[in-house]
C-alpha cells in the first residue's frame, strides 16, 4: 500500500513539473501576479523534482525492485538536469558553456 502511494505521489510529481515547463498558462494560473515567468518556472519545475528525490528514498526504504528504483531515479535524475540545463545554461547569457 504504501508502495503504490509513494509511486502515485512520484508520478503526480513528474508530470506537474513537465506540464509546468511547458505551460505558462499553468504557471499563470497557479500564481496570476507572477512578475516573471522565469522565476515561477523555476520554482514549480525544480523544486518539485527535487522533492520527488525525496520520494525516491522513501520509496528505496520500501520492498522495490533494484531496475524499477534505478529506472524512476533516472528518469528523475534526466528531467533535473534538463530543467538545470534549460534554467541556468541555456537561457543565461553569462552561464553559456556551449
Amino acid at each position: 500500500m504504501r508502495k503504490t502511494v509513494l509511486l502515485i505521489i512520484f508520478w503526480i510529481i513528474l508530470i506537474f513539473s513537465v506540464l509546468a515547463q511547458v505551460s505558462d498558462r499553468l504557471i499563470i494560473w497557479l500564481n496570476p501576479d507572477a512578475l516573471s515567468l522565469w522565476d515561477e518556472r523555476l520554482f514549480y519545475t525544480l523544486i518539485p523534482v527535487l522533492l520527488n528525490f525525496i520520494v525516491l528514498f522513501l520509496l528505496k526504504k520500501t520492498t522495490t525492485k533494484t531496475f524499477s528504483f534505478r529506472l524512476l531515479f533516472t528518469v528523475n535524475a534526466l528531467l533535473f538536469l534538463y530543467y538545470f540545463y534549460y534554467q541556468y545554461i541555456w537561457d543565461v547569457g553569462e552561464w553559456q558553456l556551449f
